[in-house]
């Protein structure tokens, strides 16, 4: 956790160190990763990304590609959206992140 603006105190995450916690709990260890799409816009918009990892491109494992494409840090408290994003299984299931009108899910 680090200080925000005014002395405030703003929580911070890392978008692979989360996703990769993410995928190792109960409901997602046994699947398959098959692809990964994230989108990531900076507060204030000074930084904006678009990161995919493709099982069957072989280019990168997928730990490689969480510790080292998806190493951002981010504002995780309260305010606008900044990750969005899909996890595609191969069973045809999915995790997804998204923002709309305030509403995250």
């Amino acid at each position: 956790m680090s200080a925000g603006r005014n002395g405030n105190e703003a929580n911070t995450e890392n978008i692979g160190r989360e996703l990769a916690q993410f995928l190792q709990d109960d409901q997602c260890r046994h699947k398959t990763v098959s692809a990964i799409e994230i989108l990531y816009t900076a507060k204030r918009r000074t930084q904006k990304w678009r990161k995919v990892w493709l099982r069957d491109n072989g280019d990168m494992a997928l730990a490689e590609f969480l510790a080292n494409e998806l190493d951002q840090d981010y504002e995780s408290g309260y305010g606008t959206q900044q990750v969005d994003g899909l996890v595609w299984f191969d069973d045809n299931s999915w995790l997804e992140r998204r923002e709309y009108d305030g509403a995250e899910w």
